[in-house]
């Protein structure tokens, strides 16, 4: 076998196939072919028998010999079954299968194996030979005798049953239920046009082959708008469906538009995407509310099926094609409604107001606030059964860029209006998922800022944040048990190793009730934002306290570096942190907040030098450890600060 494999490796390799020159074009008839050198097999020797079939065919033992006899098909699609193996060729013998009609001919087994086995698309030929026991095939030769109009299809080894590819698209019949008979193809393509309309659809496959990839295009008509469900047939797990991957699928379901479904088989799970607007695009558009009279809000009201509303929850994107609306009536209210799309993908509205709220392609729940695993929309306001107008501010559209906000008793005092709190980096703050602040600085793009998505306050879609500049200061430091201070100070403060299990830095240790103060300094950056202040935040310990209090208070003060003003400038007063009770020994505490003097007027320019002073006092009577200080400093950061 070895020998003859090798043989006819040869004789593929250095003949040609099948010439014009050396087989006539036509429908052969039966007979004889006679020391024809034109195809593989045909040493010059010996002959070959031809027989045309044209309908369903069991192969006799006579169509294989030595040299290889010809089958030849000149029309239909039917199935062709190998010779039964109670008559199984000698090995050695072969046939050549040449399909010049325009049918399909599919190769069967009979009882034996059948490796490599092939679909003869119309023009293809194929090469089968025995080796005694079974059946191997070579293919994809073409034929003279027909154009050449299919794809050639190779495979692997299949017990009893062809294994094969097609690459041309099938079409599929659209109806209430799909079913796409796959045929134990381990590669294949389909068409589903959605011409039915009026509901969904399910789609259920058949015969899938373990390891194979399978491509589905989806194409919406005319009309547009229709959806597809996943059926039986595997279990689904398809990125870009919803129900963790198992359906529906997303569509896009503008007219016309086109998706493309893509799935491997591994024997259990059909595991793939769905890649939307293959052939089209559309628009991504924002949620949005608006007031559309007195007692009625409206949101997604530009939403269609050719333009969608797009909204994401988790990992999970859903598609809204109209409008929904919440109506206002019952007993006079005045507050807020929280407006929100939950993980299932459902519009919600969550209020706690006497009034009645109906919902018109939104449901109406109870509740202060939006759920866990939901997205926040935007929260709008009513005064006396009347929508408020609705402003950019009630939209929920957290900063690109996050910093602290200012915390209570700090340096700044927060104002706040419709439940957005107005200190921060610039102007405004907004609420995060989880309760935190996210701050954002507000106004026109400048070149070297931080772009960010607007959280409301005039309208703008982009603005401009700063990047922020971070400086820790630690107090001190400690190594091999010698303690060395990080900050100045004149008297009181001690120098110190925190020497815990785990905690080995250096500490600057005082009672707060003997009262003492610190210093250090730092640059201020070329391209320091000047509109905005910078901010400090103060890391301690409270030490062996369990009683009495801490305040810490912040001054400040600035000298430049072109010799204008004096290196020993005086101190300008912060606000006081507010005091903190020390009820635990050995917890960690810090203060946040932002200064208010740092200024021009107050010699405080770009490239300048900055000197914080830290005041610790209050009634907590055992050393307290002051750890680190960290400065944080606006930059536009278009020049290097030094």
């Amino acid at each position: 076998m070895k020998a003859f494999i090798f043989a006819f490796i040869v004789l593929i390799c250095s003949v040609p196939l099948w010439s014009q020159a050396n087989v006539a074009l036509g429908t052969p008839a039966s007979g004889n072919l006679s020391n024809t050198t034109g195809y593989p097999g045909g040493g010059g020797g010996g002959s070959a028998s031809v027989v045309n079939v044209t309908t369903t065919y069991q192969m006799l033992s006579t169509d294989f010999g030595f040299p290889c006899n010809v089958v030849t098909v000149s029309t239909g699609t039917f199935t062709m079954t190998v010779v039964a193996s109670a008559s199984q060729p000698a090995a050695g013998q072969c046939s050549f299968i040449i399909n010049y009609g325009g049918g399909i001919v599919t190769m069967a087994a009979s009882g034996q194996t059948i490796h490599q086995s092939l679909i003869l698309h119309p023009g293809n030929g194929a090469m089968i030979v025995s080796d005694g026991t079974n059946y191997t095939m070579w293919g994809g030769f073409p034929s003279v005798f027909g154009s050449v109009s299919g794809s050639v299809m190779i495979a692997g080894t299949s017990n009893g049953n062809i294994v094969r590819n097609d690459l041309s698209f099938t079409t599929l019949t659209d109806g209430a239920t799909v079913t796409w008979a796959i045929g134990s193809l381990s590669f294949t393509s389909a068409n589903l046009t959605f011409t039915t309309h009026g509901g969904t659809r399910t789609l259920n496959i058949t015969n899938p082959i373990n390891g194979a990839t399978y491509r589905l295009r989806l194409i919406q008509d005319s009309t547009g708008g229709e959806s597809l469900s996943l059926g039986t047939g595997c279990t689904w797990n398809i990125l870009g469906a919803n129900s963790g991957g198992a359906g529906p699928l997303i569509l896009t379901n503008a007219a016309n538009a086109v998706d493309m479904l893509t799935f491997t088989y591994d024997g259990t799970n059909c595991t793939g995407t769905l890649d939307t607007g293959v052939n089209a695009s559309y628009q991504l558009l924002d949620f949005q509310v608006v007031k559309t009279s007195s007692t009625v809000e409206t949101i997604n009201s530009n939403a269609s099926a050719t333009s969608p509303i797009l909204g994401q929850v988790l990992n999970t994107a859903y598609r809204f094609t109209s409008p929904a609306t919440a109506t206002i009536s019952g007993t006079s209210s005045t507050g807020s409604v929280n407006w929100c799309l939950l993980s299932g993908g459902t519009m919600s509205i969550y209020h706690s107001l006497a009034a009645t709220i109906t919902g018109s392609g939104i449901s109406v729940n109870t509740g202060s606030s939006c759920p866990a695993n939901s997205a926040t929309i935007a929260i709008t306001t009513m005064t006396s059964n009347v929508w408020d107008a609705v402003t950019p501010a009630m939209f929920y559209k957290p900063s690109l860029t996050v910093v602290p906000a200012t915390a209570a008793g700090a340096f700044t005092t927060c104002s706040v209006v419709s439940n957005i709190p107005t200190c921060g980096i610039d102007t405004t703050q907004l609420t995060g998922p989880t309760g935190t602040k996210l701050a954002t600085a507000h106004g026109t793009y400048t070149a070297g800022h931080v772009a960010q998505i607007d959280p409301g306050g005039s309208g703008d879609i982009i603005d401009a944040g700063d990047f922020p500049d971070v400086k820790i200061i630690p107090a001190a430091n400690c190594f091999i048990g010698s303690a060395g201070a990080g900050w100045s100070s004149a008297a009181n403060f001690t120098a110190t190793c925190r020497a815990g299990s785990n905690n080995l830095g250096g500490a600057l240790q005082v009672a707060p009730n003997a009262g003492a103060s610190a210093q250090f300094m730092t640059e201020l950056p070329l391209d320091w934002d000047t509109t905005n202040q910078p901010y400090i935040a103060i890391f301690y310990g409270s030490g062996a306290n369990t009683s009495g209090t801490v305040i810490w208070t912040v001054s400040s003060a600035c000298t430049k570096r072109d010799g204008s003003v004096s290196d020993d400038p005086a101190f300008n007063a912060e606000s006081a942190f507010a005091s903190q009770t020390m009820a635990n020994a050995n917890r960690g505490w810090a203060k946040t907040g932002q200064f208010t003097a740092i200024t021009s007027g107050n010699s405080c320019v770009p490239g300048g030098i900055l000197i914080i002073k830290l005041a610790v006092s209050g009634t907590a009577s055992s050393a307290i450890n002051a750890y680190q200080a960290t400065l944080t400093i606006p930059r536009i950061t278009a020049v290097q600060a030094n």
